[in-house]
């Protein structure tokens, strides 16, 4: 893209219908999150993330969407709905996400998440440009 072009493109993007059916439609909106979250627009990142975990149904997709809300919810002073993310990722009731993909390995980065201190909002973790891991 030029210059300029990228946030068109974006803007364009979130207006479209996601196709759960189609997992590149999904794959695009997760990212559209990702860059959105290195713009330092926590806001908009989240919604992208969201829309992926909650319209998705696959182990790796729906599973990474889910735990970058949970971090960047935990990065913003958002607790509650961080640890709704994670407990997403590790329900294994009828239609939990672990029961349906066990072998994710999204699972054991949410047990994970879980014994680690949440990091300051303050943190370099949320600034602009910081680096974006795990992917």
């Amino acid at each position: 893209f030029e210059a300029g072009q990228v946030d068109a493109a974006a803007q364009a993007y979130a207006q479209a219908k996601l196709d759960p059916a189609d997992p590149m439609t999904g794959a695009l909106a997760f990212e559209l999150g990702r860059v959105a979250e290195a713009q330092n627009r926590p806001e908009l990142a989240l919604r992208h993330y969201m829309r992926v975990g909650v319209l998705y149904d696959d182990a790796e997709l729906t599973g990474k969407a889910l735990f970058h809300a949970a971090m960047l919810y935990r990065r913003t002073g958002e607790a509650a709905k961080a640890m709704q993310c994670l407990s997403e990722l590790l329900d294994t009731g009828e239609t939990g996400f672990a029961r349906r993909h066990p072998q994710s390995p999204w699972i054991e980065k949410a047990k994970a998440a879980l014994v680690q201190p949440a990091a300051p909002v303050s943190s370099a973790a949320g600034a602009p440009g910081a680096t974006l891991a795990p992917r």
